[in-house]
């Protein structure tokens, strides 16, 4: 009964049949060697991976006196990616693969000071922040209706590999696989924050840098 309900969650046909014969005439995979395993055609699915990324930039440059000026910048960058979806979304099963979202963002002010023709001071303080999140495809499957010992609602199914390929375990049939790999879900999210100072001297022919920074990394991953 369980095999009949996770086999519902393909597409129909299951196995297309295959426009390639052998000798015999028999629908196979590949007319050289045919199929070890049986006469037909390995499943095709329609792939539905994507990439979209939409970066926006923004910068303000302010000059508050003859020797003080400010400039402010800000980067965005939106990712919306879909990873490993073989199986196209049907009514009774959204499709298998990850669907990853993220927004990166760069924020930075900097403030120049010319203290005299030969010395200049620059203050810089800055922020970048990384942050991906990975969801199964199907996680609106709640998948405790076909494995009664999965205690999580709303996780997507677990990698099912019902004949399926995968070259780690030497598995392979007519069937694409089900679920998500291990990857996902999980959210990852790092904040970095920097300030630096530096104090620029020209003497002739000569130029001195003297400065100082600080940096604190906060990363941040939950793998469920």
């Amino acid at each position: 009964a369980l095999v009949g309900q996770l086999m519902s969650l393909y597409p129909m046909p299951n196995v297309p049949a295959s426009t390639v014969t052998d000798a015999l005439g028999n629908p196979v995979s590949d007319p050289v060697y045919a199929d070890a395993l049986q006469n037909g055609a390995f499943y095709v699915g329609d792939a539905q991976n994507y990439t979209n990324s939409d970066n926006f930039l923004g910068r303000l440059d302010y000059r508050a006196g003859p020797r003080l000026s400010m400039s402010f910048k800000h980067n965005l960058q939106d990712i919306d990616q879909v990873q490993g979806g073989s199986i196209p979304q049907v009514s009774q099963y959204p499709g298998n693969g990850i669907s990853l979202t993220g927004r990166n963002q760069n924020f930075s002010y900097n403030l120049v000071n010319t203290l005299n023709p030969r010395t200049v001071n620059e203050a810089r303080l800055g922020w970048n922040r990384f942050r991906l999140n990975t969801l199964p495809l199907d996680s609106s499957l709640d998948a405790s209706q076909y494995f009664k010992n999965l205690n999580f609602n709303h996780q997507g199914l677990p990698e099912l590999l019902i004949g399926g390929v995968d070259p780690v375990s030497s598995t392979f049939g007519t069937y694409a696989s089900l679920g998500a790999n291990f990857t996902a879900p999980a959210n990852r999210a790092g904040n970095l924050f920097l300030a630096n100072d530096t104090l620029k001297l020209t003497r002739g022919r000569h130029n001195l840098k003297l400065g100082g920074g600080a940096r604190d990394n906060r990363p941040e991953v939950k793998n469920q």
